[in-house]
């Protein structure tokens, strides 16, 4: 077998190569190789996307924790000591990104440059390689074959100390389970879960009522009566989700972490007053979610009514249906804006208490902990899966 090696270009980004390869003792039959390996172009992109992913995570975590205000002095040395925690992330990897962005020249990291802090989020040694193969017999046809390489995604820049982050996984799962049920990842999936459910349920009512009104304006009555199904339907998938048990968990947290009104402990209990294992303090009248969610179901069978009313008028203006509804909708959105901040404040406490367990354990959620190692794990090794998932579609 014979074979010619033929560098047909190299830069910076790309090297090819051309073989030639004889396949039989004549040396009459050939095949012919291009051979092209080069850096990844997403080396830089995903880094740098994920990065600002974690940042706006850690942003909207801190207009929830700034969100939470009137609290006891304990619960608000907490909130702060957290709030300066995840804005210290926020700065950290706002400088990656800084610092990923105005970088110049080869977008390639080597084993050399693998414990550089500035690139530690930067995947190690990746290279793509394409190979085309065809024969001198079949010229118009060929076979491609794409290979994707990098080095183990691993926090280099941190050190193996107390070991990589398989070992410190393993050994937080442990302090974990030995403490409490509420330091499980788990629970934060839940109240995470929770919270998105019934975000997309007030998403469902916006839209619904942004339908009324405008069905109200054309003086539509099946579009009328549509819209007003829809917000009935997902008002009772609100008033479900205000039921469940991590909403009421949080209520009672929210009474333990109210500012104390009765400094002297000597008010006698009451509906409005709860005692917190020291002193009796004062539940303000929107912490009452059962009063809450009646009153929006009271208001939504007075919407109900004014609807069921235009429909049955054959005639109409346009601007008197549209304000027979308005100031009726405009009480069911500020009612509705109540109940959520309540379960906004009550899923917020329940990630601040969380919080504040796993930071007293040394599992600190922010840089301190194995989360720092996790993202810069992730982002190694989510680049080279993009790379592979490119070279598929190409192929």
């Amino acid at each position: 077998m014979h074979r010619k090696k033929k560098e047909c270009g190299k830069s910076s980004h790309f090297l090819c190569v051309q073989l030639r390869i004889s396949v039989s003792r004549d040396g009459l039959s050939f095949i012919k190789v291009w051979e092209i390996m080069g850096e990844g172009q997403y080396t830089w992109t995903i880094p740098i996307q994920l990065l600002k992913l974690f940042i706006n995570e850690e942003k909207e975590r801190i207009v929830e924790l700034n969100e939470l205000t009137n609290l006891s002095h304990s619960w608000a040395k907490s909130r702060d000591e957290m709030l300066q925690e995840h804005m210290n992330v926020v700065t950290y990897y706002s400088d990656m990104v800084s610092d990923l962005e105005n970088h110049t020249g080869s977008t390639f990291k080597s084993s050399v440059a693998k414990g550089a802090p500035e690139l530690e989020f930067v995947a190690t040694n990746l290279h793509i390689q394409r190979m085309r193969v065809m024969t001198d017999k079949k010229p118009d046809k060929s076979v491609l074959y794409d290979v994707v390489t990098i080095g183990a995604p691993a926090a280099h820049s941190l050190r193996f100390k107390q070991g990589g982050l398989r070992r410190l996984l393993f050994s937080s799962k442990d302090l974990r389970t030995s403490s409490s049920l509420m330091l499980s990842e788990a629970h934060v999936t839940k109240i995470r879960h929770l919270s998105q459910n019934v975000e997309a349920v007030k998403a469902g009512i916006d839209s619904a009522r942004d339908s009324l009104l405008s069905a109200a304006e054309k003086c539509v009555a099946p579009e009328l009566k549509q819209a007003m199904q829809m917000i009935k339907e997902k008002v009772d998938q609100l008033r479900m989700q205000c039921e469940a048990e991590l909403i009421a968990t949080g209520s009672q947290l929210a009474c333990d972490a109210l500012q104390q009104d009765n400094t002297d402990g000597c008010r006698e209990p009451s509906s409005d007053w709860v005692f917190n294992g020291e002193t009796y303090i004062r539940i303000p009248p929107e912490w009452h979610l059962d009063t809450l969610c009646q009153k929006l179901e009271q208001l939504c069978l007075w919407l109900e009514s004014k609807v069921d009313a235009l429909c049955q008028l054959k005639h109409g203006i346009a601007s008197s249906w549209h304000d027979c509804v308005s100031l009726v909708v405009k009480e069911v959105t500020v009612q509705i804006e109540l109940v959520m901040r309540h379960v906004r404040t009550c899923l917020s406490l329940l990630l601040l208490q969380v919080e504040c367990q796993w930071n007293s354990l040394g599992l600190s959620p922010c840089l301190m902990g194995p989360r720092h190692r996790r993202d810069i794990v992730l982002t190694q090794a989510v680049s080279v899966c993009w790379c592979v998932v490119l070279c598929e579609i190409e192929t």
